[in-house]
């Protein structure tokens, strides 16, 4: 079977949220998850999905922000907290593998453990205070990241993180998170899943074997769940859409063709990880921007005619109802 790669871009922009908009922020949890490099880009990302926007607070509510897929902070559902912990066990991190390699070193690891597990919330201004080896406080993120592996902490916000104290027994499946990564991002191919996941082996390919009978594969690699074909029976016009820094729509494929010409990817995809906030018309990426103050700078990355930049400026200046400026710039 062949899916255009209109109808493709169509189906993964539909099940984010990108198209029909959830109803609200329960169900967009219910639905998928966000990453978030920061919480108000983060905050903007979940508002670009919902039919009535939400603040940190309402977000906080039905969502924990914790270190999940490549050792990255994402706001999940809270019944995904298990999850988020066996995926840490499941791929470690540079952490652990960095520092803990011997007795001594395991030995501090379990002081700050033992520190934490004192405490409601801990910051790392309060492990500053306390006399651990330096090596570890330098790397306080780390530090999180390997007692989120632990179960040990449950929620990061601002520079603070939630201890859990309940110790349970970690139910985790990658076949689970595998059927979770189609059901959130597919048509997807199972290089995509690898990027996404931040790991690669032969164990992923052998688990893929026991669960691929319950996809349809199209004759590109990509894989789809058989009733998501259905959303293209009715298909809507796809929106202008404008996202924020880090959007899942720029993370999850390895395959970036679909979004954006090979030759502007460096525009999108920046140094030192950075992903810029983009503009999508017909769902390509057309153009990046940047906000600062009540300016919104718009640098184009694909051509567009004059009723196409007029529209993006329209767009732009609702979402952002205390705007003075919006123009489009050669250069940041």
């Amino acid at each position: 079977m062949i899916l255009t790669t209109k109808e493709i871009s169509y189906l993964r922009l539909y099940k984010q949220g990108l198209i029909k908009k959830f109803k609200d922020i329960d169900t967009l949890f219910w639905h998928i998850e966000i990453q978030s490099q920061s919480a108000k880009d983060a905050l903007f990302n979940v508002n670009s999905r919902l039919m009535v926007e939400c603040d940190l607070n309402e977000l906080r509510k039905v969502a924990i922000r914790i270190w999940y897929i490549r050792n990255t902070l994402f706001y999940i559902s809270k019944k995904k907290y298990e999850q988020a912990v066996g995926v840490n066990n499941y791929i470690g991190n540079w952490f652990n593998r960095k520092y803990l390699f011997n007795q001594k070193a395991n030995d501090d690891f379990d002081k700050i453990k033992n520190y934490c597990l004192r405490f409601e919330k801990v910051s790392s201004t309060q492990l500053l205070e306390n006399d651990f080896n330096d090596k570890f406080i330098k790397n306080w993120g780390g530090v999180f990241i390997e007692l989120t592996r632990l179960g040990i902490v449950y929620n990061k916000e601002n520079k603070f993180v939630d201890i859990n104290k309940s110790h349970r027994n970690f139910d985790f499946s990658i076949e689970k998170l595998m059927k979770d990564y189609f059901r959130i991002y597919g048509p997807a191919t199972l290089n995509d899943f690898k990027h996404w996941f931040g790991y690669s082996s032969k164990k992923i390919n052998l688990i893929f074997e026991n669960i691929k009978s319950d996809f349809l594969m199209l004759d590109d690699g990509n894989l789809i769940y058989k009733e998501d074909l259905n959303l293209l029976i009715k298909q809507k016009q796809i929106p202008i859409i404008i996202l924020g820094k880090f959007d899942n729509i720029c993370l999850s494929y390895s395959d970036k063709s679909w979004l954006i010409d090979q030759s502007k990817k460096n525009e999108v995809w920046g140094k030192a990880g950075i992903v810029e906030a983009v503009v999508l018309v017909n769902g390509k990426i057309v153009a990046v921007w940047r906000q600062q103050g009540k300016i919104v700078k718009i640098k184009l990355v694909r051509y567009c005619d004059d009723n196409t930049m007029l529209k993006i400026k329209q767009s732009m200046k609702k979402k952002f109802k205390d705007l003075k400026t919006v123009r489009f710039v050669d250069e940041f």
